[in-house]
């Protein structure tokens, strides 16, 4: 199918996204202070486009917190399981480039062999919309790894925005985004040469105000001898295990389950875990294979940047900077990437 790029009035948002409330929810960025989340939304005057990031990247709506994976109930000598599916179609609009490849990644991972049943139907009846930055945050690194400031079809999201001041460019990037165009024809126009070329400054503009670069060429070559190195002892002293970065991380999709119990019912519940919390790799009998925090930390690292590179020939990064902005202690992963390809 040939896509055909179209631009957006700004005055017909409201319609827009009327458009889509009629088949979907609508999930947008909303600010709550100074700080915007992805919320459930109902109209234009509840989305905030004036933002850098999310707190939280939106894959947790395909990979929520914690989800209940079915029920169980308990009659004499019978147990009964059920579970209900999650059939909800949903909309997310504004996100960002480097979070649309953050969700690519996990297709990859969690339809890897054997299919997340749980993730792939919430990820099949997602639909993005996706909003190019226009300032880039201070640690933005995306253009580095190729995640962003643009999208190209074939790179997860269904649609992208490029504010262009009193209009949006908008990039059709996938069937389904056509689709959309389609059906909501009376909204969009073709779009001139000079939208095309202003479409294409915005994305110049963007790549020159991302200030941080990320050099990747050698590094799994580099880790594959440094295993046993004291570097990780040295370099994790400064943290604290908290697990900030994982959990805002848009790669991250490490989980532990539990059975939530009251007798005879329960439920089943998978909810996020972190590689930086010692009872990560805990195990029944007491022993801890990774005791340290130096272990961890070597781990969430060789994770990230030598095995992906191994399974995937890619790193579990975006660049989009949310580890960097949020960590209490100030533990640069760009750093510690740059001290590693010189060899520390």
């Amino acid at each position: 199918m040939e896509y055909k790029d179209r631009t957006l009035d700004k005055g017909k948002l409201g319609e827009l996204l009327q458009g889509l409330l009629k088949d979907s929810e609508v999930w947008a960025p909303v600010l709550d202070g100074d700080q915007a989340f992805f919320r459930k939304i109902s109209s234009e005057e509840d989305v905030s486009w004036e933002f850098g990031n999310t707190v939280i990247p939106p894959h947790e709506l395909m990979l929520p917190q914690a989800e209940v994976l079915f029920r169980f109930e308990k009659r004499g000598q019978d147990i009964k399981l059920s579970d209900e599916p999650d059939t909800v179609k949903r909309t997310i609009i504004g996100i960002r480039p480097c979070d649309v490849h953050g969700i690519l990644l996990l297709d990859t991972a969690l339809k890897e062999n054997v299919d997340d049943p749980y993730y792939v139907k919430k990820r099949e009846g997602t639909t993005l919309i996706s909003l190019m930055c226009s300032n880039p945050g201070p640690n933005c690194f995306c253009s580095s790894l190729g995640t962003g400031p643009d999208l190209d079809p074939g790179s997860g999201a269904d649609l992208m925005l490029i504010d262009l001041g009193e209009r949006f460019y908008v990039r059709v990037l996938s069937e389904k985004g056509q689709g959309i165009v389609n059906g909501l024809g009376g909204l969009f126009s073709e779009p001139s040469d000079a939208d095309r070329k202003a479409a294409a400054r915005c994305k110049e503009k963007v790549e020159q105000g991302i200030g941080r670069t990320l050099e990747l060429e050698g590094v799994p070559q580099v880790l594959e001898g440094m295993f046993d190195s004291d570097y990780w002892v040295k370099i994790s002293r400064k943290c604290i295990g908290c697990g900030t970065c994982t959990y805002l991380c848009p790669t991250c999709y490490c989980f532990d389950v539990v059975d939530n119990c009251s007798h005879p019912d329960g439920e089943r519940v998978r909810c996020w875990d972190s590689c930086t919390y010692p009872s990560f790799t805990l195990l029944a009998g007491g022993h801890n294979p990774r005791p340290t925090i130096a272990e961890r930390y070597r781990q969430k690292i060789y994770h990230k940047f030598k095995f992906a590179f191994d399974r995937y020939d890619k790193p579990l990064c975006v660049g989009c900077g949310r580890c960097l902005d949020s960590c209490p202690v100030n533990l640069d992963i760009v750093r510690v990437i740059s001290e590693l390809r010189g060899g520390p």
